[in-house]
């Protein structure tokens, strides 16, 4: 079928379809790892507290925000939890001169990085956090 002139197919024949597939794979792990630390504590809260399990996920890290500014008067929590929520843009807390695990940005540019030790820490604390969240849920007393 023409497109513009041209056939379609022509760009399609031209994508890397093995290489594109390990990229999204590689990018759902890095980002189930990225958010894992997030959602295994807000599991955790909604197993321990038995009320306002959304104040008591929300509440601590944003008080630990404003106890930071009124003590301190800086923000370096409220930009990290930015960073972690929103993305590098929304709370960038520096640029380094190399990505992760030492590779440069053009690096990146050219393909995946691997998971680096950083990623691999996330795993472990949401990996914790979501084992005392079933545990507290297994001994819970019934409703």
């Amino acid at each position: 079928m023409p497109c513009g002139g041209e056939d379609a197919g022509l760009l399609w024949s031209q994508v890397p379809l093995l290489h594109v597939a390990g990229l999204f794979v590689y990018g759902v792990i890095t980002q189930t790892l990225w958010y894992a630390p997030v959602w295994a504590w807000l599991l955790l809260v909604s197993a321990w507290a038995k009320r306002m399990t959304f104040l008591w996920g929300v509440g601590p890290p944003l008080a630990l925000c404003v106890f930071e500014r009124l003590a301190f008067n800086t923000g370096y929590v409220w930009k990290l939890l930015s960073y972690r929520l929103m993305g590098n843009e929304a709370g960038r807390l520096r640029q380094p001169a190399q990505g992760p695990a030492g590779h440069s940005a053009a690096d990146a540019r050219r393909g995946a990085v691997p998971v680096d030790a950083v990623a691999v820490g996330r795993a472990r604390r949401g990996r914790a956090m979501l084992g005392g969240a079933v545990w507290l849920r297994r001994r819970r007393e019934p409703i």
